[in-house]
């Protein structure tokens, strides 16, 4: 037990210090009493780590009651309702953050006022929020307005705002990935329709450049041809797109994933840019997302959050039913909708003359020679010489 040391009281005695019998200050330390909030974290700790929501057979137990309940169910986490509204607050502050930068750059490139949609300044992730759990009908698409504010939406040769209710469904067989027509994806068919028909008008009209390319990569590779929409909702088949994640490219690849698939990305080079190269190596880690989930739907959250995030979201939800996890609070929001927004898309993207869209024809397609230069040469001259 150390004594607590009063220099100016204290008494020199044989070169020690002694203590002085009159000095009240000299006294030994307290007993230490924890405060009461370090019980309810060691109590919260607990309820997380081993809660209630883990049910085990107890040893105690007879053996006829364990075999009538051979099944554990894994606990989603401590207040999983909380976590789910947590995750839709922090998603209507991404979107309004999202709306103020816009605003103040000026919107995407060649776009004035590219933040000031038909969805009003709450963004898209508020108007995601603002329709959770409802079945978008023609009178709710009717009701959302088009940047002009006269009910016109782009796009639109009649001018009239298209109805989902009204378009042409294609059938299931008419695509080679899974469609699943849900709240979520419905969700996502109004919004390209009418609130974020303008940006789908815009990617619409890169897609006869690119796609045929892709469609016949993604052929030669035996997958889904269909998969050129995973393209169109990272990019809009913009090769010049940049994320806030430091993703780049028609694929948005980040540079540690690019370069673990031969991409060559430093100063002088960023093959994230090239339509073929980027194209090859996002095949192949789409082709390994699938082979390790066996389901398309998780192998594209997994391309868009991470392949061990997706793992972990199906170990503590007990099921590998993509809606269970995104229904849940198991994924981020944005991975809840880019699969939705990916079938969305495939849907609005496959026929899209049935949703008031007119596709350019003369829009030629992504078409080049190879040729191998020895040495250094000028791209004044190689141009000449294309």
């Amino acid at each position: 037990m150390s004594w607590v040391l009063d220099r100016s009281r204290a008494e020199c005695d044989d070169g020690g210090l002694q203590r002085s019998s009159s000095d009240s200050r000299f006294s030994r330390p307290r007993f230490f009493m924890p405060h009461p909030t370090y019980f309810v974290t060691v109590l919260a700790l607990g309820v997380f780590l081993g809660g209630p929501g883990i049910a085990m057979a107890s040893e105690d137990a007879p053996e006829a009651t364990q075999k009538e309940r051979p099944h554990v169910h894994v606990n989603p986490g401590p207040f999983p309702q909380l976590r789910s509204r947590m995750k839709a607050r922090k998603a209507i502050r991404r979107g309004r953050k999202e709306s103020r930068r816009r605003a103040r750059v000026g919107g995407e490139a060649g776009t004035p006022g590219y933040a000031h949609e038909a969805t009003g300044e709450e963004g898209v992730w508020g108007w995601v929020e603002r329709l959770e759990g409802q079945e978008p009908s023609s009178a709710a698409s009717s009701s959302e307005q088009s940047p002009t504010g006269e009910g016109k939406a782009s796009g639109d040769p009649t001018g009239a705002a298209a109805s989902v209710g009204a378009a042409a469904v294609l059938a299931e067989s008419a695509f080679d990935i899974p469609i699943d027509r849900t709240p979520e994806v419905e969700k996502w068919i109004q919004y390209f329709t009418v609130g974020g028909r303008k940006h789908f008008v815009r990617w619409l009209s890169r897609a006869p450049k690119y796609q045929p390319m892709m469609r016949a990569a993604l052929r030669e590779a035996g997958l889904p041809e269909d998969l050129v929409f995973l393209a169109m909702i990272e990019s809009g088949y913009n090769d010049r797109a940049y994320s806030s994640a430091a993703a780049a490219g028609h694929w948005q690849f980040i540079s540690s994933t690019g370069r673990s698939y031969g991409l060559r990305i430093d100063w002088w080079v960023d093959d994230r840019r090239d339509p073929e190269k980027s194209l090859d190596a996002a095949i192949r880690y789409l082709d390994e997302l699938h082979r390790m989930f066996g389901d398309w739907r998780l192998a594209w959250a997994s391309y868009n959050t991470g392949p061990g995030r997706v793992r972990r979201a199906t170990v503590r939800s007990g099921s590998k039913d993509f809606w269970v996890l995104a229904r849940g609070p198991y994924l981020h929001s944005e991975t809840d909708n880019y699969v939705p927004k990916i079938m969305a898309a495939a849907i609005v993207g496959k026929d899209p003359t049935a949703f008031g869209f007119v596709v350019a024809e003369d829009v030629p397609a992504l078409v080049y020679d190879k040729a191998q230069v020895d040495g250094s040469v000028d791209l004044e001259v190689l141009a000449q010489c294309a």
